[in-house]
């Protein structure tokens, strides 16, 4: 049977063979298929912020045809689409899924499909992950300048922005100010009063994986009073006076300066005093309240401090005027982590025959700058201070000295020592560039430097490497020609300076040991002037993204 099934499906190929003639025309289609290789993105400013107009052009690479006309076009973003051109010209708005009260609009990736009409298929490029920001929150680091303006407290802020200049392969510095910051996120409102100063404060996680919450308190006399002010929009958030006992500030008291740490917040008075709060939670800003100045035997007028943030930082250095000695401000009294109201300020512990001048007991001196630093996690101090004792070798010099201030860990039992080890005390190199208005700056991070102006009218800015001896001589950085240097400020991170001047004009610089090795600020050195004038500054203060900023 097997046998006549062959033969006939034989005979069938055979028949219809015959009948087909191949003459080889074949109709073939060719397809004009895409490759989308990338997208190119033209922007006013980096990062983007609702508002802006951003251009997106697709890099596109055909088969046959770039002209077709058989393609239709489509960019989705949060699931929105937001056009149908092939260049997409978009005015960033809140597209999509955008949360109120979030600082960005997305984290999504902006979507660039284009289709073939006739053949219906899509090509889709979907690699572009894309951030827009809210103009309604503070996203970028930067500083914040107090000022007076027309008799009332003004605070203006500086954000740091850099676009990317495809011409040059550079970063190119396109700063955001607004020289009203707390009118323009308080619907208006005026702080008034008299400015005095600005303070970070930040909250302590437990869980690393949680963002610190940031806000920064406004000290001012008169007006609406000292204020915080949220750290990402600038609203105002909660009265200095409602952290008290009784709801109120203490009479006849000026708050002038703040310190926060972990676990106090330290507010310093305009007449010295101390007063300090115990955090009850480390994880919340407004936390514990702050009751009466704290007291030590002898008293206290402080008129200089300085803290760094590091590893051995949990502590604060502070310079009593009425006894002229260092007083130490602990955020942490002992291994069981215990914070004590009054227990927290001491006197300093030093080493056994020193052969510095003690600072338990520095005689008759004029103190004029205490500045912190660290380096590789340890806490550094340079005292720059005029010794008026007529006994002493360097009696009418300006003296300098460089100290370290660590844990004491040969102390026994479970009390926290901080013990200050002295390095070097020697006379000033460069008194005769001081003036009696110099001011002062300390480099925080890695770099033993000191920043101080001096020179004709106080307008020359000067860079002292006392690295190793101190005995270098101090450098010329800056000329500011005749307008005197009224405040500088060096962020922890980076060492960027911003300096201000009594004009209301303000200056940054990219501080580094270069610098020196220059001869001062070249044009290969990077350095910037701002258009707008800030009024008469009184402070300036590193508004950070993080903690470890400032």
């Amino acid at each position: 049977m097997k046998k006549y099934i062959c033969l006939w499906i034989l005979f069938m190929v055979v028949v219809f063979g015959g009948c087909y003639d191949d003459k080889g025309n074949y109709d073939y289609i060719a397809i004009n298929s895409v490759e989308i290789t990338g997208i190119d993105i033209t922007s006013e400013r980096s990062p983007m912020y609702v508002g802006d107009e951003i251009t997106f052009t697709p890099r596109l690479s055909f088969a046959l045809d770039s002209t077709a006309s058989n393609f239709k076009y489509e960019w989705e973003f949060w699931g929105e689409v937001v056009g149908t051109e092939r260049e997409l010209h978009w005015i960033a708005d809140t597209a999509g899924n955008f949360a109120s009260g979030s600082s960005t609009l997305g984290g999504s990736s902006l979507v660039f499909t284009m289709t073939d009409t006739i053949l219906d298929i899509s090509y889709v490029y979907s690699d572009m992950h894309m951030w827009i920001w809210n103009s309604g929150a503070i996203e970028n680091v930067g500083w914040l300048i107090l000022s007076e303006v027309n008799g009332t407290s003004r605070v203006s802020l500086i954000q740091d922005v850099y676009n990317y200049d495809e011409s040059t392969d550079e970063r190119e510095y396109s700063p955001i100010v607004d020289l009203d910051v707390y009118a323009k996120y308080n619907n208006g409102e005026s702080l008034g009063g008299k400015p005095l100063g600005l303070a970070n404060f930040w909250t302590e996680p437990t869980n690393p994986m949680e963002n610190p919450i940031h806000e920064v308190l406004i000290l001012q006399e008169g007006g609406i009073g000292p204020i915080y002010v949220e750290g990402d929009n600038f609203s105002k958030s909660l009265p200095l006076a409602e952290e008290f006992f009784g709801g109120g500030l203490p009479a006849g008291v000026t708050f002038v300066d703040a310190l926060d740490k972990v676990h106090t917040s330290a507010l310093y008075t305009s007449d010295g005093q101390v007063y300090l709060r115990v955090k009850e939670n480390p994880e919340l800003i407004f936390s514990g309240k702050f009751d009466e100045p704290l007291s030590i035997n002898g008293g206290m007028r402080i008129t200089h401090w300085a803290a760094v943030n590091s590893f051995s930082g949990r502590v604060a250095l502070l310079f009593d005027a009425a006894n002229n000695r260092f007083l130490a401000l602990y955020d942490i009294t002992n291994q069981n982590d215990d914070y004590l109201t009054n227990g927290a300020i001491r006197e300093v512990a030093e080493n056994a025959n020193l052969t510095t001048t003690s600072l338990r007991d520095m005689g008759d001196v004029e103190m004029l700058h205490v500045g912190a630093y660290s380096e590789f996690g340890m806490s550094y101090y340079l005292l720059v201070y005029r010794d008026n004792n007529l006994e002493s070798d360097n009696y009418g010099r300006i003296c300098a000295q460089n100290i370290m201030f660590d844990q004491d860990y040969s102390s026994m039992g479970f009390d926290i020592v901080y013990k200050v080890s002295p390095r070097w005390e020697r006379p000033f190199p460069g008194e005769n560039l001081l003036s009696e208005n110099t001011v002062f700056a300390t480099v925080k991070n890695n770099i033993s430097m000191l920043l101080f102006s001096g020179g004709v009218n106080n307008s020359v800015l000067y860079a002292w490497s006392f690295a190793g001896t101190g005995t270098v001589a101090p450098k010329e950085v800056f000329d500011f020609e005749g307008v005197a240097i009224k405040h500088m400020c060096v962020q922890s991170q980076g060492n960027n300076t911003l300096v201000a001047l009594e004009d209301g004009s303000v200056y940054q610089f990219a501080i580094s040991e270069q610098i020196l090795s220059e001869g001062g600020i070249k044009e290969n050195t990077w350095w910037y002037k701002y258009e707008e004038n800030f009024g008469d500054i009184c402070s300036i203060l590193r508004f950070p993204q993080y903690s470890a900023d400032w």
